[in-house]
């Protein structure tokens, strides 16, 4: 997408910060939801051994990095304690309309 938004000098996708405003919500309702859906597997699901609970936790830790990551902060350029803005971090505050 930038590199056509850089060639024809226009946005190709006008309303593509209404989805990324949107799909940030969802991802966060997941986020969320996902600790409540495990506690109920692991109470009705009593075999649940020690590895698989270990790669849920290591799973989950990487989805909350990411969520940094996408709508945050670039974690790949942050040094000094300051990072640099995400792109879709960057998408959203540019049509930010609340």
């Amino acid at each position: 997408m930038k590199w056509r938004r850089f060639e024809t000098r226009k946005n190709s996708f006008p309303k593509l910060h209404y989805h990324l405003k949107l799909l940030k919500k969802i991802d966060l309702l997941l986020l969320l939801v996902a600790p409540m859906i495990v506690l109920i597997e692991i109470l009705l699901l009593s075999e649940s051994s020690l590895m698989e609970l270990l790669t849920l936790l290591c799973i989950y830790i990487f989805a909350i990095i990411e969520y940094i990551n996408y709508y945050f902060i670039q974690l790949t350029n942050y040094s000094n304690g300051s990072g640099k803005p995400s792109a879709i971090a960057k998408e959203i505050k540019l049509h930010k309309i609340e």
